[in-house]
């Protein structure tokens, strides 16, 4: 799709980058040889040069309404317009600027790809991910330490996932402990959830245990309100305690309780990762747990 795939994903929060670190003659790769690096290199620009496109119709926009009347907070858009140009042109990505408050007032509404937080995957052989060893990963750190110095990376093997798939839990298990190796997946989803600075909380009743995913630093209330709007409004306070006491202390509410971990939380309390939360509410006109 080229560069209207690049307009469709603008509206994404977060980008997993994949890159191909294996050679298979079955499978032809589009540059004719296997070099992650430059694949990684030819991503990057990609979306360098779409920001760098809506930056310069944006900025000219800008100016044309400026000629008509300017007002001060145009002014320093424009200002900081100039700078995101003069970052791009010079190869650079937004995430990986110094900017100040005001700019990222301006900032954040713009959709820019290179303003995403990014996870860096490297998609290797099965036989490289059952031997823990492929030529071209230490290159990959060494690339992604030098340009994104913040930046998980991540092997993964999707033949291998694939496989695991096939087998029976016994049989999984076994395969596992032989080539002394584990799925990727459960860290790459979690490395996707810190790039959305995502945690989860979870509600336990009698008939199931419910995960809801927030913006780590969300406050009791408005974790409540994402079971139901009602529940933030007419929020009265959050007993809770995390999953780690949970396990520490014996897996029951019972030990959780009896070891003192279970604490009663006002609308001030930020949700913690992990946290087991019931919430006190009286919408319907009286106080109730969920």
């Amino acid at each position: 799709m080229g560069n209207a795939f690049l307009s469709h994903i603008q509206a994404v929060d977060a980008i997993f980058h994949v890159t191909r670190a294996f050679v298979a003659k079955e499978i032809e790769h589009v540059e004719g040889t296997v070099d992650p690096i430059r694949d990684f290199q030819i991503i990057r620009a990609e979306l360098i040069a779409k920001d760098k496109q809506w930056m310069t119709d944006h900025t000219e926009s800008l100016k044309k309404k400026a000629r008509a009347k300017a007002t001060k907070e145009m002014k320093e858009e424009i200002e900081m317009c100039d700078k995101v140009l003069e970052l791009l042109t010079g190869g650079g990505e937004v995430r990986h600027g110094q900017w100040n408050s005001k700019d990222i007032m301006f900032l954040n509404p713009y959709p820019l790809l290179t303003a995403k937080p990014v996870v860096y995957l490297v998609n290797i052989s099965r036989q490289n991910m059952e031997t823990s060893s492929n030529k071209w990963f230490k290159d990959i750190k060494e690339w992604v330490a030098k340009e994104s110095p913040d930046d998980p990376v991540i092997p993964f093997s999707v033949n291998f996932e694939e496989h695991l798939l096939t087998l029976k839990p016994d049989e999984k298990k076994a395969y596992l402990e032989e080539k002394k190796v584990m799925s990727m997946m459960p860290r790459i989803i979690k490395s996707g959830y810190r790039a959305l600075q995502l945690i989860n909380f979870f509600t336990v009743g009698p008939d199931e245990v419910r995960s809801w995913s927030i913006r780590d630093g969300t406050k009791a209330p408005q974790a409540a309100g994402t079971i139901h709007g009602d529940f933030e409004d007419h929020f009265i306070c959050a007993e809770t305690y995390n999953y780690e006491d949970f396990k520490a202390t014996g897996s029951s509410e019972a030990t959780v309780k009896a070891a003192g971990k279970v604490r009663t939380m006002g609308k001030e309390y930020e949700v913690v990762d992990g946290d087991i939360m019931h919430f006190k509410h009286n919408a319907g006109g009286a106080a109730k747990k969920k």
